[in-house]
């Protein structure tokens, strides 16, 4: 695993509701930034504060919010800003995951989506450079995952200049992958 992506320690854990949708119309969602990474990500309504980069609107409603990095200064060239979903268990091979983003600017860097188990961080998803102005779904993502205890991480890298925000919303996970509560 990656210095700073490390997760130590996985919960004892019992499922809560299965299926999950992260809208971050409300709150965070029960995401976590990254305490190590070089920024957050922020929650945000309406467009980002940079001309020419960023998402104008939410994907959801076109009223409401969504993560992204904002790569103005004092952002510095290959800055990683890191967040976690809450943990949750695949309860079948069949769990798998969707989101939307947006990467538009002229410097816009790479933006990757890795799955973490107990033993083991595998990427995902991987985009890099500008895609447009426009929302774009993931597509689903098939964890092939059983009866396993896992986090979805989202990391973005700042590219060369303030035009490089990264975006997303509407993350969304099958019936078969189940939010999890702590035990104990």
């Amino acid at each position: 695993l990656e210095r700073n992506t490390t997760i130590l320690a996985f919960p004892a854990t019992a499922p809560s509701a299965c299926g999950f949708n992260a809208t971050f119309d409300t709150n965070m969602n029960n995401f976590t930034q990254n305490k190590l990474d070089m920024f957050d990500w922020t929650r945000q309504r309406g467009g980002t504060s940079s001309f020419s980069t960023g998402p104008s609107t939410d994907h959801t409603t076109g009223n409401g919010y969504y993560l992204y990095i904002e790569t103005s200064s004092p952002r510095r060239a290959g800055d990683v800003a890191r967040v976690y979903t809450p943990f949750l268990l695949s309860t079948t091979s069949t769990c798998g995951f969707s989101f939307w983003y947006h990467m538009y600017g002229s410097s816009v860097a790479n933006f990757s989506a890795y799955i973490l188990t107990k033993t083991s961080k595998t990427r995902v998803f991987t985009k890099y450079g500008d895609q447009g102005n426009k929302w774009i779904s993931s597509g689903v993502i098939s964890l092939k995952l059983s009866n396993s205890v896992f986090r979805v991480l989202f990391e973005a890298v700042r590219g060369t200049s303030y035009t490089g925000d990264i975006a997303i919303d509407d993350v969304t996970f099958t019936k078969d992958c189940c939010a999890i509560q702590a035990c104990g």
